[in-house]
C-alpha cells in the first residue's frame, strides 16, 4: 500500500480505527495545531488497507481550544460493527465522540472536566475496548481512574485507590509528560497489541495493557535490592486492584540485572541480562507459574537466541552499526542498552522482538578562541542509539523455534523514514496486522502512507 491523502492544513497524527469485520479503516486527521476556540473541520478518509484504494471521503465539525494548549491528543478508541467511539483530550479536557461507520457521521457523546488536583494522562484500547485514565492527588490518598465507555458512548468512571507505597512511582507514572519532560524512563507504554514499538518506548518501566475487562500494568523495580517486575491489574468489574512481584527466574540481584517484561495471550514474556548473559521466562499470566526458561552467556559458539540477524549500532561518534555473531561481542556491547521486549504472533510462533535502547551523553568540551583569548566550554548533549532483533519460540511448545526472519520492522521503519525528519515511533502505524509509515509532506499538502517491509 502507498497512499496519498490531500489535506489543506498539516495534521498531528492521526486517529485509525480499523472496522471490526469489513476489513477497512479509517482515518481522522486533527490539526497539528489549534490557535484558538472554535469549530476546526477535521478530514476524514476511508480506505481499504489491502489495496491503499480511498473508500469515502467525510469531514468532521468538531470544538477545538487553542487558548492555553495548542495540542490535540488521542486519548483512546474502539471500533463496534456499527459505531466507533474515540476520546481525546485537548486543554486537560476530555471529549469523547461517536462514529456512525454507516454515515461516517461524528457525534459529541460525553465532556469532562478535571476536578481539582485531576489530570487526563492516556488511554489504552485492544480495538474492541478503549479506557480513558486519568490520575487525582488527593488530600489523604491518591487515585488512579478509568473511563470507559458505555452502549451510547458515555464516559463511565472506574476510580481505585492508590496505596502509600505506590503513591510516589505512581505520581511520576501518571504525571502529564510534555516534550522537556526528565525521566522519561516512567513514562508509560501504551501498547498496542501486535505494533512493534520503537525500543526506546518498549524498554520504559511501565506498560499499560487493555483486556477483556481489566487494564494491566507492568513495572520494572527494584525490591529489597532485587530487579522484580511488579504486576498491577485494574479490574474494570469489582473496581479493584491486585498486585503481584515477579523475579526473572534466576535470582539475580538488582545491582546485575536489567529486565522487561510484556504481556500477551494471558502470558508473561520477560527478558533480562547482564553483563554475560541474557534470560528469556515465560510465565502464565494467571498465576506466575513458569512455563519456560531459556538462559544464556558468553561461553556459546553463537547466538543461539536470535531467529534474525543482529545489528547494533558502534561506540563511535556516528554509531556506525555492525553484525553481531560473536556472543562475547555481543553481550559487551548489549550490556549499555536498557532491553526491551515485544510479542506478537507469527505464524506458529510467539516472535519476541528483543532490543534495547541507549542514551549517549557527549559531555562538555573545550574550545579554543583567538590566539591569547580565554578557553570556553561548550555545552553536552544527548542522542539516542537503539537495536533489535527477533528470537522465537513455538506457541504450543514454548521450544525454541528452527524459523528464520529478516530484519525487525522497527528497523525497516528507521530506514524509510531517514531523512524525512520526525523520526518518532509516533509516525510507525498499525493497520490491518501490517505495519506502515505516515507523515505529512508540506510540500504538497499530503500526508503519505507506506507499508514497511515484509510481513513476518
Amino acid at each position: 500500500m502507498a497512499q496519498n491523502l490531500k489535506l489543506d492544513y498539516e495534521p498531528g497524527q492521526p486517529l485509525v480505527l480499523e472496522h471490526p469485520t469489513d476489513g477497512y479503516s479509517l482515518f481522522l486527521f486533527f490539526p497539528k495545531t489549534v490557535y484558538k476556540n472554535q469549530v476546526y473541520t477535521c478530514k476524514m478518509y476511508k480506505v481499504d488497507p489491502v489495496n491503499g484504494q480511498v473508500l469515502g471521503e467525510s469531514s468532521a465539525k468538531i470544538q477545538l481550544d487553542g487558548k492555553d494548549d495548542s495540542k490535540v491528543r488521542v486519548l483512546t478508541k474502539q471500533s463496534q460493527a456499527d459505531v466507533a467511539f474515540f476520546a481525546i483530550e485537548n486543554n486537560d479536557e476530555c471529549t469523547a465522540y461517536k462514529l456512525d461507520w454507516a454515515t461516517l457521521s461524528v457525534t459529541k457523546t460525553d465532556h469532562r472536566k478535571p476536578l481539582e488536583k485531576q489530570r487526563f494522562v492516556s488511554g489504552v484500547s485492544n480495538g474492541e475496548r478503549g479506557t480513558v485514565i486519568a490520575y487525582q492527588n488527593g488530600k489523604k490518598e491518591d487515585f488512579v481512574l478509568m473511563y470507559t465507555f458505555d452502549e451510547s458512548g458515555q464516559l463511565k468512571e472506574h476510580k481505585f485507590a492508590v496505596s502509600k507505597g505506590d503513591s510516589e512511582n505512581f505520581d511520576k507514572i501518571f504525571k502529564k509528560f510534555t516534550a522537556f519532560s526528565s525521566s522519561e524512563s516512567y513514562r508509560p507504554l501504551m501498547v498496542t497489541y501486535g505494533k512493534e514499538h520503537d525500543p526506546e518506548a518498549a524498554s520504559r518501566r511501565p506498560k499499560l495493557y487493555a483486556g477483556p475487562q481489566q487494564v494491566w500494568m507492568t513495572f520494572e523495580t527494584e525490591v529489597a535490592n532485587y530487579q522484580v517486575m511488579r504486576l498491577f491489574t485494574f479490574d474494570l468489574e469489582k473496581d479493584s486492584v491486585f498486585v503481584k512481584k515477579y523475579t526473572y527466574g534466576n535470582g539475580l540481584r538488582g545491582e546485575d540485572i536489567k529486565g522487561s517484561s510484556y504481556i500477551f495471550d494471558q502470558k508473561i514474556f520477560q527478558v533480562a541480562t547482564t553483563n554475560s548473559s541474557l534470560h528469556i521466562v515465560i510465565r502464565s499470566l494467571a498465576d506466575g507459574a513458569v512455563l519456560k526458561q531459556y538462559n544464556y552467556d558468553n561461553d556459546a559458539d553463537k547466538l543461539t537466541f536470535a531467529n534474525s540477524p543482529i545489528f547494533m549500532p558502534g561506540r563511535g561518534s556516528f554509531g556506525i552499526e555492525k553484525e553481531y555473531e560473536s556472543p562475547k561481542k555481543f553481550f559487551r556491547r548489549f550490556r549499555a542498552f536498557k532491553p526491551s521486549i515485544l510479542v506478537r504472533k507469527s505464524g506458529d510462533d510467539y516472535l519476541m522482538c528483543i532490543g534495547g535502547f541507549e542514551e549517549v551523553n557527549t559531555g562538555p568540551s573545550t574550545m579554543f578562541g583567538a590566539p591569547g583569548a580565554p578557553m570556553t566550554m561548550t555545552g553536552g548533549s544527548s542522542y539516542e542509539r537503539v537495536c533489535s532483533f527477533y528470537s522465537a519460540v513455538n506457541a504450543s511448545t514454548l521450544e525454541v523455534s528452527t524459523n528464520k526472519y529478516g530484519r525487525t520492522l522497527v528497523d525497516y521503519y528507521a530506514e524509510s523514514m531517514f531523512g524525512k525528519g520526525n523520526l518518532s515511533e509516533e509516525n510507525l502505524l498499525f493497520i490491518g496486522q501490517q505495519h506502515y509509515n505516515g507523515h505529512y509532506d508540506k510540500s504538497s499538502d499530503q500526508y503519505k502512507i507506506n507499508r514497511i517491509g515484509d510481513k513476518n
